[in-house]
């Protein structure tokens, strides 16, 4: 019994001695540390703005970020608006308050009022090995190019009508309830389409408009909406991408999704990503954007947001060597005061 309990009493002690050299070898480190900054013992979040189908488990966000944080020695916490349109919306509501380090998907109709809104950070990207349509924009140090594609309407050859040559034909009592469209407020495509009538028609959008109403057969809030219509066969014609070709020629292996080619031009859709000037995490938002004009984000871009890249070089060898070449026009930035012709139209 004496044994035991000095076999216990032994053992109690090391077990003491032990915890004692340990508690002492922790309190060094934490007084040897204790000037160290605080950020050194916490991960990092890098707050990310975009549409949802960037994020999505289809497009190209996953990816993208999975890649990113294998390096970044931090968190990306990713935040969407229902369409590229809503970004805008969404960084009007926060003001100067801002939770984001990194803005993406915003297009050249709406820099103009994000400038006017929010302060950027100047970036330092390069722009050696861009595509000519891209090259020859003018350079902007805050707003990052990084994917591209003109719109057009998308139609299956063996359900739709002949298809219109030209604008003035989709007037015709032939396609009435045929197109399904995106709303120009809460939709980035829907803004290019009305910003396309504004280039033809001008003064007249008004009338065009009204002449159009009875051929609509949706009028979606995003993009992905006005697709599934189409895709489900509620529309015989869709306002998108001559992109999305490539998903129904290379993934769906469908050759017979086609797209209307007008001489008039098609508008050129292209997506910016930037980083607020109030950003949190400024060094981590700049390399995230740098990444996205990296080779490999733009290969991941094409073939998951389906969109041309930036970079020279990529499109070889691929289906979107193949799409056709739309002619591109330059169209106006709609004002509030042009889409009381459109709200006239169809809000009434």
């Amino acid at each position: 019994m004496v044994k035991v309990e000095a076999r216990t009493r032994i053992t109690l002690f090391v077990i003491f001695g032990v915890s004692l050299v340990f508690g002492l070898l922790f309190g060094r480190q934490a007084y040897i540390s204790k000037d160290l900054p605080r950020e050194l013992y916490i991960q990092k979040k890098l707050r990310v703005l975009t549409y949802s189908t960037f994020a999505s488990g289809a497009g190209p966000g996953d990816q993208i970020i999975a890649e990113f944080q294998k390096t970044c020695n931090c968190k990306v916490e990713v935040q969407t608006a229902g369409d590229a349109g809503l970004l805008l919306e969404r960084l009007r509501l926060a003001k100067d308050n801002l939770p984001y380090d990194v803005v993406i998907g915003l297009d050249q109709n709406f820099l103009e009022r994000a400038r006017q809104k929010i302060q950027w950070r100047e970036l330092a990207v390069a722009r050696d090995n861009w595509v000519p349509e891209i090259a020859a924009l003018p350079v902007d140090p805050v707003f990052i190019p990084f994917d591209w594609s003109p719109l057009t309407f998308i139609y299956r050859g063996n359900q739709a009508e002949a298809p219109p040559k030209q604008l003035q034909d989709l007037l015709e009592p032939r396609f009435k309830n045929k197109l399904a469209l995106q709303e120009p407020r809460s939709s980035s495509p829907g803004m290019q389409f009305f910003s396309w009538i504004l280039s033809l028609d001008g003064q007249n959008s008004g009338d065009f408009l009204r002449a159009l109403k009875p051929n609509v057969a949706s009028l979606s809030p995003s993009w992905a909406f006005s697709y599934g219509v189409f895709k489900n066969s509620q529309a015989d014609y869709v306002f998108s991408y001559i992109t999305s070709l490539a998903f129904h020629w290379g993934i769906e292996q469908d050759r017979n999704y086609q797209a209307v080619q007008m001489p008039e031009g098609h508008p050129l859709q292209i997506e910016f990503a930037a980083v607020p000037a109030n950003c949190r995490e400024c060094e981590l938002a700049e390399a995230f954007v740098k990444g996205l004009v990296e080779p490999e984000a733009q290969k991941v871009i094409m073939q998951k947001n389906f969109m041309f890249p930036v970079l020279q070089g990529l499109v070889e060898g691929t289906i979107y060597a193949e799409l056709p070449r739309l002619k591109v026009r330059t169209t106006p930035t709609p004002s509030a005061k042009d889409l009381s012709d459109w709200d006239n139209v169809f809000k009434h």
